[in-house]
């Protein structure tokens, strides 16, 4: 493909939205202070982070994700907002809360530990329904290995399911594999996906 010209960008798709699906979660990163920053990340939500931040207002960008009903998902939230995404597609669950990561400095090596098995994202896909809602004004919808890896096996094709439809509806689907087999019951399941 052709380079585009610096400071120029252009998608050719239908008038829509863009949107990524997946988990946002909370992160603690050490400054050098030895104190800890809270931040928001996971690989889709970076993406169309960065995205809202080059495309500006040309755009319409949101986040399809699930969060708690707790100030820190009140703060997520508002901070992407603010940061210039949609959050319609953005649902709170109360019996969840977002998952959280810490990044541990050793010398210069980064060290991540996890807590995110109660994840709200794990539920994004429970509802077909919402889910197919969320997407029906997208143009391109942009997904993750990490986010098929952390949702059920049935959960994973509702997920699937609502994809096709809005394929079938015009929409694009970009697919980052970023695998992380320690979030699969195992590489059999990996595959067959």
């Amino acid at each position: 493909y052709p380079r585009p010209e610096t400071g120029s960008f252009m998608l050719s798709f239908k008038s829509g939205e863009i949107v990524a699906v997946g988990e946002a979660m909370i992160e603690m990163a050490v400054t050098h202070e030895g104190h800890y920053r809270r931040g928001f990340a996971g690989d889709t939500f970076n993406t169309i982070w960065h995205m809202a931040q080059v495309l500006g207002s040309r755009y319409d960008l949101g986040f399809v994700t699930k969060v708690g009903v707790d100030s820190l998902s009140d703060a997520f939230i508002e901070e992407v907002g603010k940061d210039g995404l949609t959050t319609k597609g953005v649902c709170q669950v109360s019996e969840r809360t977002m998952g959280l990561y810490m990044i541990e400095l050793d010398d210069a090596e980064r060290h991540f530990h996890y807590w995110r098995n109660q994840s709200a994202a794990r539920l994004l896909a429970d509802d077909e329904t919402w889910l197919t809602k969320a997407f029906e004004e997208a143009s391109l919808i942009h997904l993750s290995g990490i986010t098929l890896a952390i949702l059920s096996q049935e959960a994973r094709q509702r997920l699937l399911n609502s994809l096709k439809l809005a394929r079938a509806n015009g929409a694009r689907v970009s697919f980052d594999p970023n695998i992380r087999l320690h979030l699969w019951a195992s590489s059999d399941e990996l595959c067959s996906t």
